[in-house]
């Protein structure tokens, strides 16, 4: 029988559950919580906007700087993905199903590594970690006989 390690994800927190009925049944295996991902943008940072360089012929832009929230965020999929690694590599799962908002999915999988993409198996475009499990479990993908 296979093992589903079922996360749901945000920018902030990270549930993550296993089934290996299908979905019929999730057993909550962790979480993880990063307070500085609740923040808004204003409150990580204090220094003004970025600094202006001249372009020459005396027009400016803006020198482009990637921002906290944004880091902050590429730090936490990192977390996440550290997290299905060790899972992983201790065989704890067979496949992968993500739920996660599109923005925070783009960056689970820039984290990702070949050997987790590969086990990923669905992915659910909605931000559901703050949902009941009985709403996560409507979400997933209904599937055929195990293989």
């Amino acid at each position: 029988m296979r093992t589903v390690r079922v996360v749901v994800a945000d920018q902030s927190e990270a549930r993550f559950f296993d089934s290996t009925d299908q979905g019929v049944t999730l057993r909550d295996v962790g979480r993880l919580v990063d307070s500085e991902g609740r923040k808004k943008e204003h409150d990580l940072v204090t220094d003004g906007p970025g600094s202006a360089v001249s372009g020459g012929h005396g027009h400016y832009a803006l020198q482009h700087r990637s921002s906290r929230k944004e880091h902050d965020v590429e730090l936490f999929a990192r977390q996440v993905v550290a997290r299905l690694v060790a899972g992983s590599s201790a065989g704890e799962f067979d496949d992968i199903t993500i739920m996660a908002a599109p923005r925070f999915l783009g960056a689970l999988r820039k984290a990702m590594p070949p050997a987790i993409r590969s086990k990923v198996k669905h992915e659910i475009h909605h931000d559901l970690v703050h949902q009941s499990e009985e709403v996560i479990r409507a979400h997933l993908p209904e599937r055929g006989p195990e293989q």
